[in-house]
């Protein structure tokens, strides 16, 4: 089986120092080790999909890999472009860059434990209104336990609550992958923003296994206008140690020298970002994660109440739940 990469080789070649060696830390704490290029993000099969023996003929079980390698190769002749500070897109430059930025951002194990979250949430959700009384009682007194109303209210908070969770298929996931990556090629979403490269001298960038950031503006209210692709005031992603582009929402398109303090928001981002993996060039000072920020969580919001006969009707969102984001 062949082990896909998460993040492509080429992007992690760019943060590479010799040997094409890494500095990999690890998200949730611990040792920081040397990886190379070749080993960091990868799992074997990540991208095979099942297909059904009577349509194998039309495409392999790893054709996605295959398309991901195509749109891999596109991005790094513009990022090679961009290593010589040349901004100038046509149309299929713009097409390529936001097809890449809109897989990267959907591919990897955080895309995998997000939708995991999300139908879970959903699962249970849906579960809150049907575990009554009535189809809970009868159910412990045929399993032989106690079935009084502290019994059934205790055992409907279990399963409410408890950490049971809902895991796609490999081919689910990769379907939504697909899906959620092309929609993202929107105009609404990444095809009108503008597009801009920021050149740093200090701090050096990183990268991590979820290298695509959303930020906003520090003085907005996240509560009212969740954060997201569509809203989010700059997408970063770091090409190399001293390049990132930004996806604004409005501006010119140029090359701009950019503070210090920019690269540092970028770092944070990406880093906080990451499912498991942290890589820098082996000069670079490690980044201290304990200063990171929480990843975003999904959650439930109850919006109101509407009353409709002898019923009541609660009117509830879901929403990525992001805590506040640095100035």
């Amino acid at each position: 089986m062949a082990r896909d990469h998460i993040v492509p080789q080429m992007l992690l070649r760019r943060f590479a120092g010799e040997r094409e060696r890494l500095l990999a830390t690890p998200r949730a704490g611990g040792v920081r080790i040397p990886m190379t290029v070749t080993r960091a993000c990868r799992e074997a099969g990540f991208y095979d999909v099942d297909i059904d023996p009577a349509f194998s003929h039309l495409a392999p079980s790893n054709q996605i890999e295959i398309s991901l390698a195509d749109f891999e190769g596109r991005a790094s002749r513009l990022f090679d472009r961009f290593a010589r500070d040349e901004l100038n897109l046509t149309d299929q430059d713009r097409f390529d860059l936001m097809l890449f930025v809109a897989f990267q951002a959907v591919r990897g194990w955080s895309f995998r434990e997000e939708i995991s979250e999300l139908a879970t949430l959903m699962a249970k959700e849906e579960l809150r209104p049907r575990l009554t009384t009535e189809r809970l009682r009868p159910q412990l007194k045929k399993d032989g336990r106690a079935f009084d109303d502290a019994a059934v209210a205790a055992w409907r908070e279990q399963l409410l609550t408890s950490d049971w969770k809902v895991v796609p298929s490999q081919s689910a996931a990769v379907q939504q992958m697909g899906l959620l990556a092309l929609n993202g090629i929107h105009p609404d979403l990444y095809f009108r923003r503008r597009v801009r490269l920021l050149r740093f001298d200090e701090p050096a960038l990183l990268v991590s296994d979820q290298p695509v950031a959303l930020w906003v503006r520090p003085d907005r209210d996240l509560e009212t206008h969740p954060l997201g692709i569509a809203s989010a005031d700059a997408i970063y992603m770091p090409i190399d140690r001293q390049r990132a582009i930004a996806l604004l929402l409005s501006g010119d398109e140029r090359v701009v020298d950019a503070k210090p303090k920019r690269a540092e928001i970028i770092n944070r981002f990406v880093a906080s970002g990451a499912h498991r993996w942290i890589f820098q060039h082996p000069d670079d000072p490690p980044i201290e994660i304990g200063d990171l920020l929480e990843r975003p969580r999904w959650g439930v919001e109850t919006l109101g109440a509407l009353a409709e006969g002898d019923e009541i009707r609660v009117q509830k969102r879901v929403v990525r739940q992001q805590g506040r984001q640095p100035a």
